[in-house]
C-alpha cells in the first residue's frame, strides 16, 4: 500500500501583496492574496534563519552552501545546484538502506512535490520509520532548494495560496486568457471532481474517469507547460493521475 507525503516548507512567512496589477492583468489585489516573502532572497534568508533556530528542521552544510550561492545570484537556484541537491537527498536515503527516491518529473527537471511511498508488506512501524527518514533527508538536503527552484520557475511572486500562484503562472505564460482568476480555477477544479465522480461511478475505472475529468478545465491539462505551472504552484498534478501511479511510486525496498 502506498502512502503519500507532500513536500512543504516547514515554516511560513507572509507579507502583504505589494504593487498594483499589470495592465494586462485584471486580477485585484485581494485576488492576488498574501506572499511568502517580498523576494526570493528574502525567502532564502528566512528559511536559513528558521533552520538555524529549529533543530528538527536543520539543513546540511551542502544545502546551506547552495542557498548562499543563490543569495549571490538574486535568489535564483541554478539547475546544476537543484540537481545536486536532489542527488544529495537521494544519497541521504540510499545510505539508510532504501532505494533511490522517485517522484513525478516535469519540464525543466522539476520534481513533483509529493512522494507516493510503498514499503510493501513490511508493516506500519517500518512505514513510519521510512517517513521519518524521508522527512529528515528532505529537511537536510532538498526541501528549501526545491521550494525556491520551483518558485523561480513558476511562482516568482511567491504567492502563498496554490490556486493564486497557479492562475498567475497560467496568465503570465499566456496559457489562459488574461482575465483568468484563481476563483475560476477553483470552479473548474470542482467541475473536474464532479466529472470524475460521475465517470468512476459508471465505469469503476479510475484511469478512464481521470481522463473524463479533464473536460472540467478550460485548458489542456496534458499540456507540459500547464503541468509545470501546476507543480511550481505546489500542485503535483501528475501524481494525481491514477494511470501514472506505478511510475511515480517510490518502492522503498526491492
Amino acid at each position: 500500500m502506498a502512502c503519500i507525503l507532500a513536500l512543504a516548507a516547514g515554516c511560513s512567512q507572509t507579507s502583504a501583496t505589494d504593487g498594483s496589477p499589470q495592465a494586462s492583468d485584471t486580477v485585484t489585489a485581494q485576488e492576488q492574496g498574501s506572499k511568502r516573502a517580498g523576494s526570493l532572497s528574502e525567502r532564502i534568508e528566512f528559511l536559513m534563519d528558521y533552520a538555524d533556530n529549529n533543530a528538527d528542521h536543520a539543513m546540511s552544510e551542502r544545502q546551506q552552501a547552495i542557498l548562499e550561492r543563490a543569495l549571490a545570484n538574486d535568489g535564483i537556484i541554478t539547475k546544476a545546484d537543484y540537481d545536486q541537491a536532489w542527488s544529495n537527498f537521494s544519497t541521504c536515503l540510499t545510505d539508510k538502506g532504501y532505494n533511490p527516491p522517485v517522484t513525478a518529473r516535469y519540464q525543466d527537471g522539476v520534481h513533483g512535490n509529493t512522494f507516493m511511498v510503498d514499503v510493501g508488506d513490511r508493516g506500519e512501524e517500518v512505514d513510519e520509520k521510512v517517513h521519518q527518514d524521508l522527512s529528515q533527508c528532505l529537511d537536510l538536503e532538498f526541501l528549501s532548494v526545491d521550494e525556491l527552484y520551483r518558485a523561480a520557475v513558476g511562482n516568482p511572486n511567491l504567492y502563498q495560496q496554490n490556486e493564486v500562484a497557479l492562475a498567475d503562472c497560467l496568465r503570465r505564460k499566456n496559457l489562459v486568457e488574461v482575465s483568468y482568476t484563481s476563483s475560476r480555477y477553483l470552479e473548474e477544479r470542482q467541475r473536474s471532481w464532479d466529472l470524475y465522480d460521475e465517470a468512476v461511478a459508471v465505469s469503476n475505472d479510475p484511469a478512464s474517469a481521470w481522463d473524463a475529468s479533464k473536460a472540467g478545465y478550460s485548458f489542456d491539462l496534458d499540456n507540459p507547460d500547464i503541468q509545470l505551472c501546476f507543480v511550481t504552484s505546489g500542485i503535483d498534478i501528475r501524481s494525481q493521475d491514477p494511470g501514472a501511479q506505478d511510475e511515480v511510486t517510490w518502492k522503498v525496498f526491492d
